[in-house]
């Protein structure tokens, strides 16, 4: 949920660098996989489980089929976390203060839509709790996504969400669960960069970070699906410097390998449960894929650009808010009841879906949009007047 460092568009139907078809597709896929887990949420808030639908039709099947991939879709967001995290700690190991400025980047960037997102998610669930439907928020809708919220509201959990440990000490504030992921995410960016330095015996405090670890044997795990973004990272400067960038004949095998992989790992982890080496073949197939996509090195897509702009500039707000306002506006109009997959509570489903994704917008316009200006002020460079 990392954004890379602002560039120019380039023309559409141009080739690629490299680096910039890594970013046009990780935009977009950070916009589809905010999509996915936001269409997860939706169904399940909505509709009942798959098992309990009464004799589903061609179009609730693809609802329910579309809608399976949420936990799938983090693990896409860890590669791409992986990937522009390596990348940035790589370029700045040896500047000056890299643990001021670091930190300064990945603070802001988080900070600035998680606060609000606390603030607005825990005021709807608050309403909702107490004013408008307590049977959408007392766990007993049936929605495996919805907690007991009155339990989660509270200042501990607050307070726990604000240090990156809900899922670990305390649980995710209100209804929004989805925060876990920002945690371990949090987490990873200590990590990582304390590690690498430590190489070259340049240890620092935050290595006690890994201590984290002991709390959840999946966040451990999870740092293995994030590591598949650093491979990626690491893999695709080797193939400029061997020249590989541009090879259909490497391109090709790669590419298609990646994505046979990833299709049978996405269909095996609907099929059973997910346990942790699931995660990372689809971490390790999705890098794979990308890593392809960045040799092939295909034109820019004007039919595509709509997902790149989104995917850069709201797919975190998108991310961090869906939750606690769709279970508001939905626990409005059912009231905490789940309903069968018919036509209307299929529309009711899109409705909301494509509603979210346009809050997420408007959300991301008042937070992550003035990410740079605070980065920069933080960290005392001079901003530019208009």
């Amino acid at each position: 949920m990392s954004a890379p460092a602002a560039m120019s568009a380039p023309a559409a139907g141009r080739r690629l660098h490299p680096e910039e078809a890594g970013f046009f597709y990780m935009d977009a896929m950070r916009c589809v996989a905010a999509s996915a887990v936001v269409l997860n949420h939706v169904r399940d808030l909505i509709l009942v489980d798959a098992s309990q639908a009464t004799l589903p039709g061609l179009a609730a099947t693809l609802v329910y089929l579309l809608a399976g991939f949420g936990h799938q879709s983090v693990m896409i967001f860890f590669v791409l976390s992986g990937f522009w995290i390596t990348r940035a700690v790589v370029r700045r190991e040896d500047r000056p203060a890299f643990w001021q400025s670091f930190l300064i980047d990945r603070l802001s960037r988080l900070l600035i839509v998680m606060v609000p997102a606390l603030v607005v998610g825990g005021a709807l669930d608050a309403f909702g709790t107490w004013f408008v439907a307590p049977s959408a928020y007392d766990g007993s809708s049936g929605a495996h996504s919805m907690p007991d919220v009155a339990a989660t509201l509270s200042l501990p959990a607050l307070l726990g969400n604000l240090v990156f440990l809900q899922g670990l000490v305390t649980p995710p504030f209100g209804s929004n669960g989805p925060l876990w992921s920002v945690a371990y995410e949090f987490w990873y960016y200590i990590w990582f960069p304390a590690l690498w330095l430590a190489r070259r015996g340049r240890f620092s405090i935050a290595l006690l970070g890994l201590a984290i670890g002991l709390l959840d044997v999946h966040l451990a795990y999870g740092f293995v699906s994030w590591l598949c973004g650093s491979a990626l990272a690491f893999a695709l400067q080797a193939a400029v410097q061997r020249d590989w960038v541009g090879r259909r004949g490497i391109a090709a095998p790669v590419l298609f390998g990646g994505a046979l992989l990833l299709i049978a790992a996405l269909a095996f982890s609907r099929r059973f449960t997910i346990p942790f080496w699931t995660d990372v073949v689809i971490s390790a197939a999705f890098a794979l894929t990308l890593f392809g996509l960045c040799l092939w090195l295909p034109q820019r897509r004007r039919a595509f650009q709509w997902l790149t702009i989104y995917g850069a500039r709201a797919s975190f707000s998108l991310y961090a808010i869906h939750y606690p306002v769709g279970a508001f506006f939905i626990s409005i109009v059912l009231a905490g009841k789940r309903l069968q997959p018919s036509g209307g509570a299929l529309a009711l489903v899109g409705l909301a879906w494509l509603a979210l994704i346009g809050i997420g917008w408007l959300f991301a316009s008042v937070t992550e949009r003035h990410t740079p200006a605070i980065r920069d002020r933080l960290q005392g460079r001079r901003i530019p007047s208009a």
